[in-house]
């Protein structure tokens, strides 16, 4: 059980009151249209760990460390250009923030938006967080970002940017990742994936085997949901 002192407690159960929205977005004849997450209330003691012009996309308690934290991802700039940063807040303070444009370059990480997230096991005893953003323009980009702990100090374990993927998390630390090639005839027209299967692996996750597949696809069925827990 995560240990907390009372006031923590409280901002928890705040966050925990209010629905997290990610992304939306919808299907039309032409392709995504892509819709911004939501705005975010954020308890006081969330809002005076992180900068003061923050709009919070996701607030999540996670137990990546053995007495737990608070995973935060909130955005610096517009609907255009969100600007994402995921922090962790332990013991009231932010210990750890990165930034999608230091993770990916200024041209890439600055127009992604969060679209869903979720902690995973690696293994019995290890738990990682992982983000999924989705591009602002037609919504066909994705970026992953996992990100352990260990006391005090966290890391991005591993980093991905991807095109209409979903990345399969199984169990036993088994990861799938399927990322169209772009040979469609439009960006949502069926495309052909290849598929990269990981395996979690002295902190970090280990390409163990590719293919591409035979056929096309619908990019639909896998961007919708870029993270799938499968059981």
């Amino acid at each position: 059980m995560i240990c907390m002192n009372r006031a923590l407690s409280l901002a928890l159960l705040a966050c925990l009151a209010f629905p997290v929205f990610a992304q939306s977005s919808t299907a039309g004849p032409l392709g995504v249209i892509v819709s911004p997450p939501k705005r975010l209330r954020v308890p006081p003691d969330i809002q005076s760990a992180i900068p003061s012009k923050s709009i919070v996309r996701l607030i999540q308690p996670t137990q990546l460390t053995g007495d737990g934290e608070i995973v935060v991802i909130y955005d610096l700039g517009d609907q255009y250009e969100p600007n994402s940063h995921i922090a962790v807040i332990k013991d009231h303070a932010r210990v750890v923030d990165f930034s999608l444009v230091k993770l990916f370059g200024d041209d890439i990480g600055d127009t992604y938006a969060l679209f869903q997230s979720a902690q995973l096991s690696l293994t019995p005893s290890r738990n990682g967080f992982i983000a999924a953003f989705r591009n602002i323009g037609d919504g066909a980009g994705t970026l992953f970002v996992l990100i352990i702990g260990n006391g005090r100090q966290f890391a991005v374990a591993w980093q991905k940017g991807a095109s209409q993927a979903q990345l399969q998390v199984r169990p036993g630390g088994t990861f799938q990742l399927w990322d169209a090639d772009g040979d469609g005839e439009c960006v949502w027209c069926p495309q052909h994936y290849k598929v990269t299967s990981f395996v979690w692996k002295n902190e970090a996750l280990t390409k163990v085997s590719s293919f591409n597949t035979k056929h096309t696809l619908s990019p639909y069925q896998f961007s919708e949901k870029p993270i799938l827990l499968k059981p």
